[in-house]
């Protein structure tokens, strides 16, 4: 909805925040404040070294008007306004260098200096942490390509990782294998959770630079484009001017409509290079995930031949992820080889069959989890609760 009123066209809205503007300058300049030398807690030191040091009051005043300056809610304009003739009164009443109200004024600057100290160094961090597609000093890639330049895409897991990781570079000692997932149809390692930001920026690139050629590349086999319909009028004109040249001057036609297939053919071509070494990545990853998999399984074994746990508490530590990620439909029914191992139905349908064969009863602690916690006990239309 547009705005009928809009203050910063309002002469009588502008006057009053130049004079407030030029009373907070006024009333700021006659607190007695410390120079830099006497006291540098005081003062901001400027960006660059080249800038002079402004006085701390003047330059929060500049900066709080230019933060403002663009509002037009008069909620926020209002409330701007009413904090503004505070800072008036508490500035005239820090004129006294013995009053409470300069010595706030004095604290405030002190931990304002802290504030916009911490945010410059926050802001040079990020700074060096800024996205780039170098590789990371000192890490080890997960893969290696082992084809030839010419050959079909192959890679096999690095040689310089150990495969299985060790137990001692896991910290809990509970190993969880890695997971091959995908997004955007970009195959990747699911580490840990939550996914590392890394992963996350390289998916996004990939997945946004695969739809943006495969846009493009629909676009251009289009007999409507614009483009290509644009191409097949200059092929005619140039044919045209071809006939009117003498015989043996330099001329052709079909230069723009084949510069249109060569640039379909390319991205045919990249796009499909592409998925195949999508396909060869996500075959290594599987063998990383087979490898991990098959030495938690030996560990589980293990450890329960020593006595540390159960097969259940094995089980339920394995499968309790899925709850806690799916929501509490995950958790409703075990793996359907660890039921049918047990003896219990694996689903609703085959519950309802074995009561009336007479297998189950109503409310029994073999039926699917679903039915008791719902509260549908055959019989009975009613929750347990």
């Amino acid at each position: 909805m547009p705005l009928f009123f809009q203050p910063a066209r309002s002469s009588r809205h502008r006057i009053a925040c130049l004079a407030l503007y030029k009373a907070l300058l006024r009333t700021a300049s006659l607190a007695p404040l410390p120079s830099h030398t006497d006291d540098p807690s005081l003062y901001i030191p400027p960006a660059k070294a080249t800038k002079p040091i402004q006085p701390p009051l003047r330059a929060i005043i500049h900066n709080a008007f230019k933060r403002n300056s663009h509002d037009v809610s008069p909620r926020l304009i209002t409330s701007a306004l009413k904090n503004g003739y505070k800072c008036l009164t508490l500035l005239s009443a820090a004129a006294d260098p013995t009053s409470s109200e300069y010595s706030q004024i004095v604290e405030f600057l002190r931990d304002n200096k802290k504030r916009v100290v911490s945010l410059r160094e926050r802001k040079e961090r990020l700074l060096d942490l800024k996205p780039t597609n170098t590789p990371i000093p000192g890490t080890i890639p997960v893969l290696v390509k082992v084809s030839k330049e010419n050959e079909p895409p192959k890679y096999i897991p690095n040689p310089a990782r150990p495969l299985p990781r060790p137990i001692e570079q896991i910290p809990n000692g509970i190993r969880k294998p890695p997971r091959l997932d995908s997004a955007l149809n970009i195959p990747f390692l699911r580490m840990q959770k939550p996914q590392s930001r890394v992963i996350e920026r390289i998916v996004r690139i990939k997945g946004r630079t695969r739809a943006a050629n495969t846009i493009a590349l629909t676009e251009l086999q289009r007999e409507d484009d614009e483009r290509r319909l644009m191409a097949e009028l200059e092929d005619e004109w140039d044919g045209y001017l071809h006939n009117l040249l003498p015989r043996g001057k330099a001329g052709g036609t079909g230069g723009y409509v084949n510069e249109l297939d060569q640039t379909v053919r390319y991205l045919c071509d990249e796009l499909n290079m592409e998925r195949d070494d999508m396909i060869a990545r996500a075959e290594a990853m599987l063998e990383i995930e087979k490898v991990e998999e098959e030495q938690m399984r030996k560990e589980d074994r293990e450890r329960v031949e020593r006595g540390e746990v159960t097969e259940s508490e094995v089980h339920e530590m394995r499968t309790s992820w899925r709850r806690k990620k799916k929501g509490a439909r995950a958790g409703v029914y075990y793996h359907e080889e660890e039921r049918r191992r047990r003896g219990l139905p694996v689903s609703k349908r085959r519950f309802l069959e074995g009561v009336k064969t007479g297998r189950f009863k109503e409310g029994d602690d073999k039926a699917p989890l679903v039915l008791r916690r719902k509260g549908l006990l055959l019989g009975t239309g009613r929750g347990e609760g």
